[in-house]
């Protein structure tokens, strides 16, 4: 995969926590693990929204994610993640909504090194790069499989935030509202778009027909 969609958004939004900072004596850059896991955990639910609210544009960023591949090699790696669905991830989703995509794919968790940090180095790591596009990829996947239990949760968890409100209030904090769903699907899409601007990349007009005709059996289009 040569796309960087989940490592943008991991990058994106660790800057916009004013992640990595500067620690020690030596000025080492480091990053807050609990921080870290949360953004990836995040990506997930970005790929989630946009397959389950925007899949005709999802179809296109898989186009992208899977560029360089034949038919043939695509087709078996879509065939692995329904393999893979099926047998793990399906019997985790319980009761429609009531967990978060990132809660069932369970992406990779990073440990602390010294006080719950972890060197700002793991950015530039292939391998670290290749799990968050990962991350993203199966989080779009299963957006596609589960617009309904994604519609679900995201509804659980607007009314959940709403009922903190009063608690924000009297400790005098400001409470922020959860987007509408339609937002959120709209934000997911401006998210994409933010993407191809800053890495200069575009989408392909069009989606193979055999990729279309995957999903078409799932009954996704």
């Amino acid at each position: 995969m040569t796309t960087l969609y989940g490592m943008y958004y991991v990058r994106g939004m660790l800057d916009a926590a004013k992640w990595p900072r500067k620690q020690g004596l030596l000025g080492r850059e480091v990053i807050n693990v609990t921080a870290l896991n949360a953004v990836t955990g995040m990506a997930v639910d970005w790929g989630a929204a946009l397959g389950a609210g925007r899949p005709n544009l999802a179809f296109k960023v898989l186009s992208s994610i899977f560029g360089e591949l034949d038919q043939k090699e695509i087709l078996s790696k879509l065939e692995a993640f329904s393999d893979i669905y099926k047998k793990e991830l399906y019997p985790k989703l319980g009761d429609i909504g009531e967990k978060a995509p990132h809660e069932i794919i369970e992406p990779g968790r990073f440990k602390g090194e010294l006080n719950d940090t972890i060197s700002a180095s793991i950015l530039k790591n292939q391998q670290f790069m290749y799990e968050m596009e990962n991350n993203f990829l199966w989080g779009l996947e299963f957006g596609l499989y589960n617009k309904k239990y994604y519609e679900a949760w995201y509804k659980k968890s607007i009314k959940g935030n709403e009922k903190l409100k009063p608690t924000y209030e009297k400790l005098g904090m400001q409470h922020e509202s959860i987007m509408t769903l339609e937002e959120e699907y709209s934000n997911a899409e401006e998210m994409v778009n933010c993407y191809q601007q800053e890495m200069g990349t575009e989408l392909p007009k069009e989606v193979p027909e055999f990729l279309l005709n995957y999903f078409r059996k799932l009954k996704v289009t």
